[in-house]
């Protein structure tokens, strides 16, 4: 059996975390709802609420990321160091682009809880995605 040498967090924080998003989302969709424009969620000036919805995100995000595998093994170790990867060079180069081009003028004024979120977001869907894709694969090549 494999030993990882970091601590998860129980299988069951998978779910509050899931809870937690959802809870945030409904409150964004509570806060357009009242008439606050989609763009204020991306700037510095933004209403304190706003801040505290992007917290909850990263609370949430932090549960599910952070959460143990059903079974954890060394496949999944392997999916989890694909995912921080793929994490960390699609914002490599998503800075790299802002910092050479007139994008940087437009969009630099965002809060880095922003990117604490996008950090997250992406390391979850990479990590799924890299699950889902196996999970293929392995029936796959079961049903031959």
């Amino acid at each position: 059996m494999f030993k990882s040498r970091i601590v998860f967090l129980p299988f069951v924080f998978r779910f509050i975390g899931l809870a937690i998003v959802l809870i945030a989302l409904a409150m964004t969709i509570m806060k357009l709802a009242a008439g606050t424009p989609f763009g204020s969620f991306f700037r510095f000036d933004a209403d304190i609420r706003v801040y505290a919805i992007h917290a909850i995100l990263i609370l949430g995000f932090f549960l599910i990321a952070f959460s143990k595998e059903r079974i954890e093994d060394e496949r999944i170790q392997h999916f989890r160091t694909q995912a921080v990867f793929i994490s960390l060079m699609g914002h490599a180069v998503f800075f790299f682009v802002l910092t050479f081009t007139s994008l940087t003028l437009q969009w630099i004024n965002f809060p880095a809880i922003i990117l604490m979120n996008s950090i997250f977001l992406v390391y979850i869907l990479a990590f799924s995605i890299l699950k889902i894709r196996d999970q293929l694969c392995k029936s796959t090549y079961n049903s031959d």
